[in-house]
Order: structure tokens, then C-alpha cells, then sequence
């Protein structure tokens, strides 16, 4: 599948993919000074929600989507009932099936822009990311990032794959091999280099998207440890798996600056907490 060139788009917590900010004074719109990829953040950010076709999500069908995520990240896509979405996005039934269409729709809708941001966010950084080991420190610090604060969406993509009908679960499926080709290629550059050794390239590859994607299960903001020190320490632990016991992955002096926290606020339009250059906190003296 060919890669799409990738530039920032946005979208929301709690529900990752097609909604709103978490804290709506944050600023997370582009500005002049941001760095060059974000010029054109907010029409791809319109054109990822809206389609090829079709009006952008007017602020009722943002309702229903954010109670649906709500929802099937709670009771599951099948304990889901039509009236409980009704009264949870405050409409009648007879108005919600005029605005989503079908429950199945609504949950590929919710499923296919978040892989989508994924694939997006996954682009810039192979894009921007000339040393491999930089590369997969930046695709963790993404996936946990995101996970973290888009934990029912995030809970929804990773769990309700099943109750799709067999096209959409084709679609849905295809659109997850794309993201994780990114992880695949990123891995496989790395061994080829001399940088990691790991008896299988694939179940390492597993292994730490489940590791990261399971951030969504137990976060809590108020815990013991902020977002990007529970980045810091999947970094350090998918380094320690790839490179033979490491605690962080090196880096090149010369590498192109890329702001995590910036990437995922374009493309989620989520206000990360504690912002500063996203590529890693000095902790305990360990660069």
C-alpha cells in the first residue's frame, strides 16, 4: 500500500479521532512560528473529517460521536443500545438514525478516522526522522501519548474490531496493517543497521504496540506518573527490548527536530499536559 505524504490534522480526547479539545481554552491551532509542516493543519484537518465528500461533522453529529465513543468503550458496540446513544447525545431516536445512519456506520466512522491520525502521525514522523532509533522513540512517544489521552476511543478501535460487518472489517483491518507497517519497516531498518537484535521481528513488533496501546487501560492523569514520564519509560523499555538491554535509544546530535507533543495536538486537537520538546525529558541523568 503506497504511503500517503502526510501534513497535521486534529481531533479530540477522550474520543481520538474526530472531536473536539479535552480543554477548549487551549490553544491548539497552527501559528505562524510552528514548524513548516503544520501550514496546512487545519484544511487537512477538515478534508480528514469531512471526507472526500460531504459536509464537515456540524456540532449534533460531534455529539453523537462523542456518546458513542463514551459508550462502546463501556458497555461494548453490541451492549450498546440505540435509545441509551439517543438520550446520552440528547436526541430522539427518529433524529439520531437521521444524522449517523446506522450504529454499525458509526462505529467504522469512529474506527477509520482514528486509524487514519495514526497513519497520518506515523507519516510525519518517518518523514522527519532520519536516524531509525529516533524513529521508533518518536512512534512510541506518539502511541502512548495518544493512548493515554484518548483512552475510550483508543479502548474502542482496539476492541470492538470484531462487531464490524466483514467489508468494513476488511477496511478497518487493511488500515492497521498500514500503521503497523510503519512499526515493521522502522524495526527492520534498525536490525538491518546493527542498532537492534531481536529473535523475531514480529512479535517484538506486537509486543510493543500492545505494551504502548495498553497505556489506554490504566492511565489516569492524576496517577503517579505524568504522560510523558510514562512516554519516557516505554521508550526506554522498547529500547531495552530492541537494543539488547538499553534504556533509551541513541541519537544522532543532527536529528531534525520534531515536537511530539505539537504533532499530536495538530492531528487529536488535544491540549498536552506539562508541554516542552517531545523527545525526550532529561531523567535521572539518562539522555
Amino acid at each position: 500500500m503506497e504511503r500517503p505524504h502526510a501534513e497535521f490534522t486534529h481531533e479530540g480526547v477522550g474520543v481520538p479521532h474526530i472531536f473536539v479539545p479535552s480543554s477548549p481554552g487551549e490553544p491548539t491551532e497552527p501559528t505562524a512560528a510552528a514548524a513548516p509542516n503544520v501550514s496546512r493543519a487545519t484544511a487537512d484537518a477538515d478534508a480528514l473529517v469531512r471526507g472526500p465528500e460531504g459536509p464537515a461533522i456540524n456540532e449534533t453529529h460531534q455529539r453523537i460521536l462523542e456518546a458513542a465513543v463514551r459508550l462502546f468503550a463501556v458497555r461494548g458496540f453490541h451492549g450498546t443500545g440505540i435509545r441509551e446513544l439517543a438520550t446520552s447525545a440528547q436526541l430522539s431516536t427518529a433524529s439520531l438514525y437521521h444524522y449517523m445512519g446506522t450504529k454499525e456506520r458509526l462505529l467504522f466512522q469512529i474506527m477509520h478516522d482514528a486509524l487514519q491520525r495514526l497513519v497520518l502521525a506515523a507519516s510525519i514522523i518517518e518523514q522527519q526522522s532520519d536516524d531509525v532509533r529516533v524513529r521508533l522513540d518518536r512512534l512510541v512517544r506518539m502511541h502512548v501519548v495518544t493512548h493515554a489521552l484518548s483512552r475510550d476511543a483508543s479502548n474502542v478501535v482496539d476492541n470492538q474490531v470484531g462487531a464490524l460487518d466483514p467489508v468494513d472489517r476488511l477496511v478497518i483491518v487493511q488500515q492497521r496493517d498500514a500503521y503497523e507497517k510503519y512499526w515493521a519497516d522502522a524495526i527492520a531498518d534498525g536490525v538491518a543497521a546493527g542498532y537492534f537484535s531481536v529473535p523475531d521481528q514480529s512479535s517484538a513488533r506486537m509486543a510493543i504496540l500492545e505494551m504502548c496501546s495498553g497505556v489506554a487501560r490504566w492511565f489516569s492523569e492524576g496517577g503517579k506518573y505524568s504522560v510523558d514520564q510514562v512516554a519516557d519509560i516505554h521508550v526506554d523499555l522498547a529500547a531495552s527490548l530492541l537494543a539488547g538491554g538499553g534504556t533509551s535509544f541513541d541519537r544522532e546530535q543532527s536529528e531534525p527536530h520534531l515536537d511530539i507533543h505539537e504533532l499530536v495536538e495538530q492531528i487529536w486537537a488535544i491540549h498536552v499536559p506539562g508541554k516542552r520538546n517531545a523527545d525526550r525529558v532529561k531523567r535521572d541523568n539518562v539522555v
